[in-house]
């Protein structure tokens, strides 16, 4: 072999080498990125979890279901009457609030109400103080528009474009409606009218009075003009002027919206 063609040989083996060494260059460049493209869409997905948790505590989970199997509103609005002030009113209870029991409503002990804080509706990691996103980052909470609530990433995580979880206050009132019978004979003591109370968590109360009865079927038709917050809650029909003379105590879960009819009779 001349020497010629050894180094011929010996210049295409170092091609050769070269040539391997960039292929692998690129694939361990493909690589890297797609294993950060899967580490960053797994961050993504852990903080969508972490807001279906909030979503879960603030509201209730979405399966939750009444005796009746309709869907109910449990979790904190439930429970307290209101948004939370603040994030960390899912884990603590650092404002005060009363804790979870059953309530006399108010103007009538005989009417008992659940409410309260009873969390924590969010279980943060051991040794943890914040609610933290999929980054490990805290999630913040804003208020993008007047009565409206947005939990989010924290804004030094990666992309996260359109992802948070948002509630708004017309959210959690409920309006109520329904008819009272009344039993004849307790119309011939000259009272005619009704009034209706709603009985909301830590004490709320909400009400129309002065109802007429239709003296032609002794029934009345009536709805509250105020909200109330949505939740299990207790319905009372009072006969004006005859203070012993009172409905039979009725429980129902409100709804977000229009609720109704609720039916309740004052007999003797």
């Amino acid at each position: 072999m001349s020497p010629n063609s050894s180094a011929s040989q010996a210049g295409f083996t170092l091609l050769e080498l070269a040539l391997v060494l960039a292929i692998l260059g690129v694939l361990t460049m493909l690589a890297v990125r797609e294993i950060g493209q899967v580490q960053d869409q797994q961050r993504f997905e852990a903080s969508q979890r972490t807001l279906e948790a909030v979503r879960d505590a603030v509201w209730g989970a979405a399966d939750d279901r009444a005796p009746d199997g309709s869907g109910v509103r449990a979790g904190f609005v439930a429970d307290v009457g209101r948004l939370p002030a603040r994030l960390d009113e899912l884990w603590t209870n650092a404002t005060g609030m009363l804790d979870f029991a059953l309530r006399s409503g108010a103007g009538d002990a005989e009417v008992r109400v659940p409410g309260g804080w009873r969390g924590p509706y969010v279980r943060l990691p051991w040794n943890a103080t914040n609610l933290l996103d999929g980054w490990g980052n805290a999630c913040v909470c804003t208020n993008p528009a007047p009565d409206v609530w947005r939990v989010a990433p924290g804004p030094e995580s990666g992309t996260n474009a359109g992802l948070f979880v948002e509630f708004n206050e017309n959210e959690v009132a409920a309006w109520v409606w329904g008819q009272v019978e009344v039993d004849t004979n307790l119309l011939a003591s000259g009272a005619c009218t009704v009034r209706i109370r709603v009985f909301g968590p830590e004490g709320g109360c909400t009400e129309a009075s002065g109802l007429a009865i239709d003296l032609a079927t002794n029934v009345v038709a009536w709805s509250i003009a105020a909200p109330t917050p949505v939740g299990l809650r207790a319905v009372r029909a009072y006969l004006e002027g005859a203070a012993t003379n009172r409905s039979a105590i009725r429980y129902v879960s409100l709804r977000s919206g229009t609720n109704g009819p609720v039916s309740l009779e004052i007999r003797r």
